[in-house]
């Protein structure tokens, strides 16, 4: 009973009566303190276990909790907006490789014909720029020749891939004049 008095000293009317029979009035005047609830100790023990030390303790456990989960959201999107940042890297680089083996195959077939204005219809030495390269095929004989140009360029990330093209022309000798009968790229 000395807690009973203890936990309603601060309420005058209240003082030297049992908490299972005390009205207060601070609270709804309608409800008696219920001794069974809150371990015995009423609605003035319910506003001490509020502000109990270990009560504090826990504020801010919810607003950790949702800072965790915005920030995990905040590195999902930015881990796929950087997943699809280097995708795209990887396609325009490929893309430039591909550009750069076909005027390098180009160069090749170019190179030929011009040899061939000058009379000189064999097997010219294979061409290169910067890593890449490139081997030209003559066949046939006159007044018709096959050229097939082909052209390596390897990626710069290394991995062993490399951009490849083919091209190959039908050219017809008449007069020691060329004519590309046909060109196309092979696939």
């Amino acid at each position: 009973m000395e807690n009973d008095k203890f936990l309603i000293s601060n309420n005058k009317k209240a003082e030297g009566m049992p908490l299972s029979e005390c009205r207060c009035p601070e609270s709804r005047q309608s409800q008696l303190f219920d001794a069974s609830r809150d371990g015995g100790l009423g609605w003035l023990g319910r506003l001490k276990m509020k502000g109990r030390p270990e009560a504090k303790v826990n504020k801010g456990q919810a607003m950790i909790v949702a800072i965790l989960i915005i920030f995990m959201a905040a590195m999902a999107i930015g881990v796929a907006a950087a997943a699809v940042a280097m995708a795209q890297t990887t396609i325009v680089q490929n893309m430039n490789l591909s550009k750069q083996a076909y005027n390098l195959a180009e160069a090749g077939i170019e190179n030929t014909i011009m040899r061939m204005t000058k009379g000189d219809f064999s097997n010219p030495s294979p061409l290169s720029e910067g890593a890449g390269s490139c081997t030209i095929t003559v066949s046939g004989s006159l007044p018709s020749y096959q050229i097939l140009s082909m052209a390596e360029i390897p990626s710069p990330l290394g991995g062993g891939k490399k951009a490849t093209k083919k091209i190959q022309v039908q050219v017809s000798v008449t007069d020691g004049v060329v004519n590309v009968t046909s060109w196309q790229e092979i696939y």
